[in-house]
């Protein structure tokens, strides 16, 4: 019996080089400087960060049989800002970064994070990071920051129709004064705003209290959904308002 063999020479081996196709390199959520860098989604997270926040990049790296990659250097820059490759995350990484470049040699499964802090504090601003094993590039990435608060406005979809006679501790009419308002920064990014702003400049006979969220649970079904649907569509941060009358 006759048999035949089919041989293929490949110009190089495959074997140990990291390829992007197999590896997963990914921006994972933002983390305050003193948190420790975590996740390992596959798929991107788009969302800027927040001002102070330091950027974070998931890496697994495979070589095309998805063996991991035990051996090189891998290494990342950064266009602004200073970066730290870190294979076990720990809290207080970003204050490792301290220059736009850094390099870590791989002696083990290569996976890890690579942490980049904003360029300047306060301001809205971006930067490109670029990763690569051995000299050859895998990925880049393009990390925002968003700047301090510079303005706040208030949505011509606010409620601001009053009910004549409501008590502040009435939860029946809650919902009938909310406004919603959006904060963005100088460059017009929305920020987040984990506090409520204070209430200046108060006109006419009536005060206004602030109502807790979490006693904001039994309102009208309608009232809820709309503030819902206000607040996704525009990334808008409710603030309610409770009005009560302060003279007959």
């Amino acid at each position: 019996m006759l048999g035949l063999w089919s041989l293929t020479i490949a110009s190089a081996s495959a074997s140990g080089t990291a390829t992007a196709a197999d590896s997963t390199i990914t921006q994972q959520a933002c983390i305050a400087k003193s948190g420790t860098p975590a996740g390992t989604n596959t798929y991107e997270t788009s969302s800027s960060c927040q001002t102070d926040y330091a950027g974070v990049v998931y890496f697994n790296l495979k070589d095309a049989y998805s063996a991991a990659i035990t051996s090189g250097t891998l290494t990342a820059s950064a266009s602004a800002g200073n970066v730290n490759i870190v294979l076990t995350a720990g809290a207080g990484d970003a204050y490792g970064a301290t220059t736009g470049f850094d390099s870590q040699a791989i002696t083990s499964d290569a996976n890890g994070f690579i942490v980049v802090t904003q360029p300047t504090s306060g301001v809205a601003g971006s930067s490109t990071l670029t990763i690569s094993v051995n000299g050859a590039v895998l990925s880049t990435k393009t990390i925002k920051w968003t700047g301090d608060a510079a303005s706040i406005a208030i949505h011509p979809d606010s409620i601001t129709s009053f009910i004549d006679g409501a008590g502040e501790d009435s939860v029946t009419n809650l919902g009938s004064a909310d406004f919603l308002y959006v904060i963005k920064d100088a460059a017009g990014n929305v920020v987040n705003w984990s506090s409520q702003p204070s209430l200046t400049g108060l006109t006419g006979s009536m005060l206004m209290h602030l109502f807790p969220l979490q006693q904001l649970l039994e309102w009208q079904l309608f009232k809820q959904r709309h503030v819902d649907m206000v607040i996704q569509l525009f990334q808008l941060q409710p603030l309610h308002l409770v009005v009560q009358e302060a003279c007959n």
